[in-house]
């Protein structure tokens, strides 16, 4: 459990990004490890390669 408000942000973000990972049939565990590598790739501004990393669009076979 959190013990401050930014701490349990934290944490419902990722336990967010885990059950709508598994709600779209996805491995929790491959999902994250892409988005967290992918993500560090992105120029700030581009919508398209975010929208690419949502659980009903992304590819993880690459």
């Amino acid at each position: 459990f959190s013990s401050t408000f930014e701490g349990a942000r934290a944490n419902a973000v990722a336990l967010s990004l885990i059950y709508t990972a598994k709600l779209n049939q996805l491995d929790p565990e491959k999902y994250l490890r892409k988005v967290l590598t992918e993500i560090t790739n992105i120029e700030v501004f581009d919508p398209e390669r975010f929208r690419q990393l949502l659980p009903w669009n992304i590819d993880l076979t690459s």
